[in-house]
């Protein structure tokens, strides 16, 4: 039977210690033959290190959470393997290989459990969460997002259909979490009856028409911190980032994820910019559209609720679980406040289909 902690899982509930820099830097001189110096990044559950050596190139090292799915973190290596084959022009990090010919090696690193280590290329740009914003960049974004989904069409692996709570697919799980009442001290208090009207929502209308989309493996978490742009012009998407969510589902929830943290004072127009250059790309179909915008609501939900239970449960690292938190929560009230139908119709209309009544 499926419960909440066989969803959230130990990697999410379940903090690690830190690893020391000077074991990390033997680690990688011994595994790897490189000699850098080791800078911790910020991570909600595996652990990061940025690696510069003397002559100035970097590498990201990653030990995955001792509680992570083998299974789950061989999916994400062969995808991004497959990924590299089918379309080199995709920026996605570069898995590189051990002294041994390996590319992900289960370590143990001081007193804890084994983990997996993998190390990759860094990849340079700006994070789109920090970069200026345009009608062009939000157009390159749709259409890189379309090609990465373009080359994992024909991706399959056992680790896919993996359960994660990120997945909209599994939103109704959600409910668990949400506080029954505004929390005590919140600034702003916190609209939680907008999260279980489009929870209900969910449940009784989305849910049971996902089974009819289109599925296949996505990256699941096309946020702003997820995606790079160049430094010297924002409008062309440089790199992306973090396969930690990377799940067989709905092939649109990908574009609804990334779509949701863009809804800004320009109601439904910067939305059907993503949407446009996905479909440029990879044509959507009706149903897709249909379930669009509620898709988003889904995933908005999803990031508040998680976020704001983690950030309870890990006030140390609250500052990075938090770090779309507001955007989300705006997005959830521009939603509310919103003509849906109008709002339908400006993405049918950047798909060049027929308008609703």
């Amino acid at each position: 039977m499926t419960t909440l902690s066989s969803i959230f899982g130990a990697c999410l509930t379940q903090g690690l210690p830190p690893t020391p820099q000077g074991l990390v830097e033997a680690l990688v001189r011994e595994r790897y033959g490189v000699d850098a110096r080791a800078v911790r990044l910020a991570s909600e559950r595996d652990e990061l290190f940025l690696l510069t050596a003397a002559d100035g190139g970097r590498l990201v090292l990653r030990f995955a959470h001792p509680a992570d799915d083998p299974s789950v973190l061989d999916m994400q290596v062969q995808a991004l393997q497959w990924i590299a084959a089918a379309d080199s022009t995709l920026p996605i990090p570069a898995l590189l290989k051990d002294s041994e010919g390996c590319i992900a090696r289960p370590v143990s690193v001081g007193d804890a459990a084994p983990r997996v280590m993998t190390l990759s290329s860094f990849l340079e740009g700006q994070l789109l969460s920090k970069a200026p914003r345009s009608s062009r960049q939000r157009r390159a974004l749709g259409a890189a997002i379309a090609s990465f989904d373009t080359a994992l069409q024909d991706f399959a692996h056992q680790g896919a259909d993996h359960e994660l709570l990120w997945d909209i697919q599994r939103a109704a799980f959600l409910n668990e979490i949400i506080p029954e009442t505004t929390i005590s001290g919140s600034n702003p208090p916190r609209p939680w009856n907008l999260v279980r009207d489009a929870l209900r929502h969910f449940e009784a209308e989305v849910q049971p028409r996902l089974a009819g989309l289109r599925a296949q493996v996505i990256h699941g978490d096309f946020n702003p911190h997820n995606v790079m742009v160049r430094a010297d012009d924002p409008g062309i998407v440089s790199g992306i980032m973090d396969f930690g969510d990377m799940v067989r589902a709905p092939l649109v929830n990908d574009l609804a994820i990334a779509a949701c943290y863009h809804l800004d004072g320009e109601a439904m127009h910067s939305v059907a910019d993503i949407v446009t250059g996905f479909h440029s790309v990879l044509p959507l179909r009706p149903e897709e559209l249909d379930l669009f915008i509620d898709l988003m609501a889904t995933r908005l939900c999803a990031a508040v609720a998680i976020t704001e239970w983690r950030a309870r449960a890990n006030p140390g690292n609250s500052t990075y679980i938090l770090k779309n938190t507001t955007i989300a929560w705006q997005g959830l009230q521009r939603l509310a406040e919103m003509d849906r139908a109008q709002a339908s119709n400006t993405l049918r209309d950047a798909c060049y289909m027929e308008r609703t009544t």
